[in-house]
């Protein structure tokens, strides 16, 4: 199983290999505001290849990007650059935070979406400097016609006096619309403008040319929904352009030089995918434009060598084409935010509170109206200072100073001309009216070289065409929305200033799946203050996360780690992606939300080892009914014979469902398990701990016998509303989050845990950490403990920059030991697992439903009623086999007669991309995984930066012995499409996948070698054992042998790997993990 990469529904991603000729005719470098509408109209002739490399993800499922009013929310996500600036002077000497789009269509994919044109003057004073006239307002008026398709707004309210039809286009790309949602205040501004005349005149369309004075704002929304570069220019039927490619999570960091001589050449481009794939090339035949914008852009030029010479050598970058004012001439809007109180209990105050915003988002979902359809205000006014200085920077009489924004939050005052300063000066003080200084950053200025007609002096082949080139600018944004929307989760921080000064009793690191479960049953006691510290960013508007059937979107995303394996020996040399969940959630809100418990006879396994009984299935038992709420199916069938009510809670936390949309294979693989019975055989219930149909108690003749089940697979997912249920949105439910002695940081990765306390017993109870793209390193004490859940990659990799560890190894790296503990990172595990495609006799399978059509349809079912496919996951029967005979491993490394070797999941189609099966081909999956392997691998690291990724080794497959049970499982699964049921049906193997019954173990070997990879499950990197014994990493207690005041909480904590997935049991060893705490400080 080949798990490389999954393509979004409508984007066309290029696998990093390039298949495709990696030459071609235009390679504009980010796919931006500008960017985008060059693509678009470069590939309308179809002989020009285009390829848009952008930085950020794609835009299709983020939720904060489509819904208007959730703008301000993107802000400081995986979504924004994170950028703040210097010092300001003006400031006082303050910096702030600059927001930029680091998404495809970026800035227009998360901006405040206010379309302002700006002046005539402004465009002629281009044209004059520049001496070019296509730039004048004139020549460019032509442009903003074909660029906008002007439509009514959401609720199709009379417009009549609200713009002028005669200054807008109809025919163009690009959505533009008047305020979709009326406002109380919206009579009174414009009664307020008959009422005082003079400079605050009423404005019938400020896009005329002539924006002076006040008028109803003009926003690019189409049909309730943001309208970006992305939407509009890379929309569903441009991106299906043969001509057109676009690649995203690529970061371009430089572009090479291809020519020499008097006016040298840079056709190529060098870039990143993924934040730690390798470094790549690709070259255009005719140009690269660089559309980065107004802070990329320079920082793509100058370590390309192309700036100012001096300064380039003094940072260590050669030099290649001097332009001294390349990054210079920088110019942006400044903004102040002035609140007035006023006599109303209507405003969008009442918007802030969870139930009304829930409520509205529900409308909004339903039929795209409502406030949600709205950025901030409804009406924008522009002023021109009488009798200013010669020396003031407006460049003509219709060119505004400043600007309003008029909002039922605040008015807010907009400098929109270079020169003039408006900050914490003395005469903004004195006005008397209180106010509050806030950081504005959407919209750049002047960030580029001198420019004529495009063309970037002395350099050929390269243009630089974007915001760049522009000196002034309208700025379409009001920041006092952020405090707002952070008083909906007001326990829910991406700043740490708002941490800082607090003091907590637990810091948990790691918001994953055991550590919500952790922080949540922890201040159900009142006196225990907690802070969850995520690297990730919030889970909230992530609907690649929240879909189902959109689980693999997040794969190779912002919401991965992207992690990568070693060359793996079991697979002929190559590496794998392991993804693991860079998330609020962790991996449970970004994997196949499949529930499965694993055996009794893993659990006491674990008891036996550890020498506590506390760890044995009886025991456990409780806490998976403590966690789990079973629910009905999103399609409220009748799901009596597909589980075992009386094994299952109905009053926890986490939502467990059976399928929740029939497949038509569906009564095919029930019918084949009667037809082949034996260890095929169907059982109601894998979860009961006897996944192979056998009581509690049983003898090794009849446990010989029965080997294998098939039964419905359990999942994740929230019945009631479709959707995933992971330990963010169950664990950290809003509700939770309200709590006073719950914090939650996100965007704050952990470097290492620093000693606290030394002597014969050491603590380590202060945590380091830097947030978001910044490099200040941050530290918190916890009082009581520090309690490790980042995963069974990351737990290690921390522990390991700590100093805990194999001391000989952390010398050798160059890190000062702190704890001996040999085995922190070693006894690695994970199942190995393969896709295995069969050709079906059908036109119903999940290749439909990739279909970006039927997708969008399916989505739009999906957000009206939640139901349809698309609140399933891959699979919705499962099934659990052991080998038999010579293909039992001596020792065998499953838990017991009753633990199952082997697992199969089928499926309706592809599970993962298979180079090697035609596009469209309709396929039946048995997938095959390893669930008791012998192989045991390694977590290390080479380098003294913690953030460097670790060194993962899972060693899939290492072993012979896995291999000859993987051999077995594949032959097992073509025993399985024997059944008479699917004669007809099946009809071949698919892609490389050998014929198992008559293959070779030689020719088994080279297709597991090409096809094998993991199924996501690391486990026991940080193991526990006796306590006080030498091996191992943690007690029976989970506190790491020989520190005080340190706990592992995780998947790392298994000596043997479960042989289910693993989600199960780490949310049942979270919740055992909960009381052992709180029992400690009774």
């Amino acid at each position: 199983m080949q798990f490389s990469q999954i393509p979004h529904a409508a984007l066309k991603e290029l696998e990093i290999n390039f298949r495709r000729p990696a030459r071609y005719l235009g390679s504009p470098g980010e796919g931006g505001t500008a960017g985008n509408v060059i693509a678009n109209r470069l590939t309308e002739n179809s002989a020009f290849n285009v390829l848009v490399l952008e930085a950020g993800p794609s835009n299709a499922e983020v939720l904060s990007s489509q819904v208007p009013w959730l703008a301000p929310t993107i802000w400081g996500s995986t979504y924004d650059w994170n950028y703040t600036t210097v010092p300001q002077t003006g400031l006082d000497g303050r910096a702030v935070y600059f927001p930029r789009g680091h998404i495809l269509g970026g800035t227009s994919s998360i901006n405040f979406m206010m379309y302002t044109r700006g002046s005539s003057d402004q465009y002629d004073d281009w044209a004059k400097i520049t001496k070019e006239p296509g730039w004048s307002w004139k020549n460019l008026r032509k442009y903003f016609d074909k660029n906008e398709k002007w439509i009514a707004p959401a609720d199709n309210h009379n417009t009549t006096g609200q713009f002028n039809p005669a200054d807008h286009g109809y025919n163009g790309i690009n959505f533009v619309s008047l305020a979709g949602y009326p406002t109380p205040i919206d009579s009174r501004v414009i009664n307020a403008t008959y009422q005082l005349g003079g400079q605050y005149k009423f404005n019938q369309d400020y896009s005329s040319g002539n924006p002076l004075g006040i008028g109803w704002l003009q926003n690019t929304v189409g049909g309730g929904q943001r309208s970006s570069s992305a939407t509009s220019y890379l929309g569903g039927q441009f991106i299906q352009r043969p001509n057109l490619h676009v690649l995203v999570n690529a970061q371009v960091g430089r572009l090479i030089q291809t020519s020499f001589g008097k006016v040298p050449g840079f056709r190529m481009v060098e870039f990143r995918q993924g934040a730690k794939g390798p470094v790549q090339r690709v070259s255009a035949s005719k140009e690269v434009i660089v559309s980065a914008g107004a802070i990329n852009s320079p920082q793509v030029l100058l370590n390309s060598g192309i700036g100012p010479a001096h300064h380039l050598k003094s940072v260590g970058v050669k030099a290649v084409v001097n332009l001294p004012d390349v990054g210079s001439n920088f110019v942006d809007h400044c903004a102040v935010a002035l609140p007035w109180l006023v006599n109303s209990n209507n405003t969008f105050e009442q918007l802030k509170t969870p139930q009304v915003s829930s409520e509205l988002l529900q409308q909004w979902d339903t039929n795209h109206t409502g406030p949600f359809v709205d950025t901030l205000t409804s009406h924008l006014g522009f002023f021109h200072i009488k009798n200013a200085s010669p020396q003031h920077p407006a460049v003509g009489p219709n060119t505004p100073h400043y600007e309003f924004i008029i909002s039922q939050v605040s008015i807010t005052g907009i400098l929109s001309a270079q020169g003039l300063r408006f900050g914490a000066s003395q005469s903004v003080s004195n006005t008397g009216v209180p106010l509050e200084l806030l950081e504005l950053g959407s919209c750049p200025g002047t960030a580029g070289a001198p420019l004529t007609a495009i063309s970037v002096y002395g350099i050929g082949y390269s243009k630089a065409f974007n915001r760049a080139m522009k000196s002034h600018q309208v700025l379409p944004s009001a920041l006092c929305f952020v405090t707002l929307f952070s008083l909906c989760n007001a326990a829910l921080y991406d700043n740490v200033a708002a941490v800082k000064n607090k003091k907590y009793d637990f810091i948990i690191v790691g918001g994953g799946t055991a550590g919500n479960v952790v922080a949540n049953r922890l201040t159900e006691n009142p006196k225990f203050n907690v802070l969850v510290i995520e690297a990730g960013p919030s889970n909230v508007g992530v609907l690649s996360s929240e879909v189902p059937w959109f689980a693999a979107n997040n794969w190779v995303s912002p919401y991965d780690w992207n992690y990568t394996t070693t060359p793996q020996v079991g697979l002929g040399g190559r590496s794998a992606i392991l993804p693991r969940g860079h998330i609020l959630g962790g991996s449970s809100s970004i994997n196949f939300l499949m529930y499965t418990r694993s055996t009794i006879d893993d659990y006491n396994r674990i008891a036996k080892v550890t020498g506590d009984k506390g760890w044995s299935w009886n025991s456990l038992y409780p806490y998976f009914k403590k966690s789990e709420k079973f629910v009905r199916p999103a399609d409220k069938h009748n799901n009596a014979g597909q589980y075992d009510p009386s094994v299952h809670g109905t009053s926890g936390l986490l939502s467990v469902s059976v399928q929740n949309s029939p497949t038509p294979i569906d009564p095919k693989v029930v019918n084949a398990s009667h037809q082949l019975g034996g260890d095929f055989k169907f059982v109601l219930d894998y979860n009961d701990g006897n996944p192979l149909g056998l009581g509690e108690e049983y003898s090794l003749k009849t446990a010989a016998a029965l080997t294998g089940v098939i039964g419905w697979l359990q999942t994740t997912v929230d019945g009631p509303t479709g959707s995933r249920s992971s330990s963010a949105t169950s664990y950290l439910a809003p509700h939770f989050l309200q709590r006073r002695n719950l914090d939650v940081l996100v965007n704050a990765q952990v470097s290492r845990l620093i000693q606290t306390r030394q002597g014969k017993t050491t603590s380590f109870l202060t945590v380091e950490f830097k947030h978001g793209t910044s490099s200040t390193l941050n530290r918190l004490t916890a009082s009581l403990e520090v309690i490790l859940s980042a995963g069974a990659l990351n737990t290690p990799h921390i522990l390991l920059h700590s100093g805990v560890g194999d001391s000989k190894a952390l010398k050798a790296v160059g890190i000062q030991p702190l704890v001996n503990l040999p085995d922190v990172g070693t006894n690695l595990c994970d199942h190995s697992a393969i896709a295995n495609p069969f050709v079906a006799l059908s036109n119903n399978t999940f290749e439909n439903i990739r279909e970006p059509a039927v997708t969008a349809q399916l989505l739009q079912q999906w957000n009206k009623n939640r139901t349809g496919p698309l609140t399933d996951t891959v699979a919705s029967l499962i099934s659990f086999h052991r080998v038999t005979g010579d293909d039992i491993p001596n020792p065998d490394p499953a838990a017991g007669p009753n633990t199952p070797h082997f697992e199969h999941l089928f499926a309706n189609g592809l599970i993962v991309p298979n180079a090697f099966v035609p596009a469209g081909q309709h396929i039946f999956s048995v997938a095959t995984a390893l669930v008791s392997p012998s192989s045991r691998g390694s977590v290390t690291i080479n380098s003294t930066n913690p953030f460097d990724p670790p060194l993962i080794d899972p060693a899939l497959l290492k072993e012979e012995s896995d291999r000859k049970m993987m051999r077995a499982a594949l032959r097992h699964a073509f025993k399985f499409v024997t059944a008479p049921v699917f004669d007809g049906y099946v009809v071949s193997p698919a892609g490389d996948l050998p014929n198992a019954t008559i293959a070779t173990d030689a020719q088994l070997d080279a297709y597991m070698s090409a096809e094998a990879g993991t199924f996501f499950h690391p486990t026991g990197t940080a193991a526990m054992s006796p306590k006080g014994a030498k091996h191992g990493v943690l007690d029976p207690d989970l506190k790491v042998k020989g520190i005080s005041g340190l706990r592992v909480v995780d998947a790392s904590i298994f000596p043997y790997i479960p042989s289910g997935h693993t989600q199960a049991a780490v949310y049942v060893i979270a919740e055992r993990a909960a009381d052992i705490i709180k029992a400690s400080y009774k």
